[in-house]
């Protein structure tokens, strides 16, 4: 009888150890009162709404490129009663995009018609509710960090500018910032029903926007990592990483469904294709050559098109066959550029989304623009740079350079946050630099603000500490 209470000791104590840390993560989160939070949901909002109102023409403004497809896409689905679109003829299904911010839109169509402003003031609402999540994950590190947090991403543009326009950016980033709660709070105490709504949430993101597709490797991998750290056996952990791949299939399994039975194809969209033969492709060889993007895609292009007559004979493919062939042509093409400058574009890109300037992007300043930067001549990132200000709007070209310098300066303070959390939260840190690797690697050259929301909770926690830092260090001094 001793002997099995002697056995059963370290498993209660490593439970009661769980509990305990459980207990501290819940008391960090809700270090901030329900109170604070509203706060921080109220000043977030008002901002927004504010936003808005300053306005002159909130049809014109929201609509960007990409917006009507959206748009038109949600009542389509309305007038058919399926996903899809109308190609001048018929209702034909929609395969390049993921449904469910199509489906977050159709009840705004159904009930208000053409009129943008009561979708903008629910999106407005929703990342209202971003700011308050992240500032529950800064609470996990200390009441302060949270608010600061919060408060930060309740000014911050590049979540108000995108609120303000019909694309999928704010939904998705909810779901990223929610995501990433569950997820830290799981790695703190390994409590599965953490990765459970996690998976659950990276599902609904994947619906969202087919970028985060690869996230479930990341959950696959890391759950019975946490779960045998936390003290369960290698079988629980692997039955657990088993269960949050099934729940992560939920949300998709509709869309799964149909593409097996219409197309006879695991793939969630055919997007890939002219993703890649567009853009990766083509801007990797127009900053190889220096040429402008336009002329790089030009050719490209004129390439498939060739390969496209010769195979003419065969029966024509679906959306997601000619994905493929798109993609064994990206392929192919990508084997013909030097390593060197694939690693170029790669970087490039990832330097447009640490700090390419958010003021760019909105459509009130991008009107004063005369240039596209992807046209712009040059072998680097500074050359296309210099090329795309020369002779443009001076307005415009000071609206930018004031972006660029707080974009900078954010930056630094970031990668010092990041170096404070390293030592005070070593996983804390390693998955912030988990979720910003992976959005720069799957990104590549394709950079800009709107690339960089779904990382923008991780560098907003990250500026909150070390500003936090630096007061500290000052008070001190």
């Amino acid at each position: 009888m001793r002997s099995n209470s002697m056995a059963l000791a370290p498993e209660m104590n490593r439970d009661l150890h769980r509990m305990a840390t459980c207990r501290q993560i819940e008391e960090g989160s809700m270090n901030l009162t329900t109170r604070n939070l509203l706060f921080l949901f109220g000043i977030a909002l008002g901002l927004r709404l504010l936003n808005l109102l300053v306005i002159d023409d909130l049809g014109a403004y929201a609509m960007v490129p990409d917006s009507h497809f959206y748009w038109s896409g949600a009542l389509a689905w309305i007038e058919s009663g399926f996903f899809s679109h109308f190609d001048g003829t018929n209702y034909v299904p929609i395969t390049e995009r993921t449904p469910l911010y199509f489906l977050f839109l159709t009840p705004f169509r159904w009930v208000f018609g053409d009129l943008v402003g009561p979708v903008v003031v629910a999106q407005a609402v929703l990342d209202a509710g971003t700011c308050m999540v992240i500032a529950m994950l800064g609470g996990m590190l200390d009441r302060t960090t949270g608010i600061l947090a919060g408060l930060f991403a309740a000014f911050w543009p590049n979540m108000i500018i995108h609120s303000a326009l019909i694309l999928t950016d704010s939904l998705f980033l909810f779901f990223i910032a929610l995501g990433l709660l569950f997820v830290a709070r799981f790695l703190h105490c390994g409590r599965p029903s953490e990765i459970y709504l996690a998976s659950f949430v990276c599902g609904l993101a994947i619906m969202t926007r087919p970028v985060g597709m690869l996230l479930p490797l990341g959950i696959l991998v890391v759950t019975p990592i946490v779960l045998h750290r936390h003290g369960n056996d290698w079988r629980k952990s692997g039955g657990a990483a088993l269960i949050a791949m099934l729940i992560v299939a939920l949300p998709v399994s509709p869309l799964l469904a149909r593409n097996i039975s219409q197309f006879g194809t695991v793939q969630l969209t055919s997007q890939s294709g002219t993703h890649f033969l567009g853009w990766v492709v083509g801007y990797s060889r127009a900053l190889d050559r220096g040429e402008s993007f336009d002329t790089a895609s030009e050719q490209v292009s004129r390439k498939w098109m060739s390969e496209k007559t010769i195979r003419s004979n065969e029966r024509p493919p679906n959306a997601f066959e000619e994905s493929r062939k798109r993609m064994s042509l990206a392929r192919e093409e990508l084997s013909r550029i030097p390593f060197t400058s694939l690693l170029k574009a790669w970087s490039s890109g990832g330097a447009l989304n640490l700090v390419a300037p958010v003021t760019a992007i909105d459509p009130r300043i991008r009107a004063l623009n005369r240039k596209s930067y992807y046209n712009s001549l040059g072998t680097s990132l500074i050359d296309r740079s210099l090329n795309f200000m020369a002779n443009n709007d001076v307005v415009y070209i000071r609206w930018l350079l004031l972006g660029l310098v707080i974009g900078t300066i954010a930056l630094i303070l970031q990668m010092a946050g990041w170096v404070i959390l390293l030592r005070c939260n070593f996983w804390s840190a390693i998955l912030a630099l988990l979720i910003i690797s992976y959005f720069l690697l799957i990104n590549g050259p394709v950079g800009g603000p709107k690339y960089r929301l779904p990382m923008e909770p991780v560098f907003i926690i990250l500026q909150s500490i070390a500003l936090l830092g630096l007061w500290k260090r000052w008070n001190r001094g």
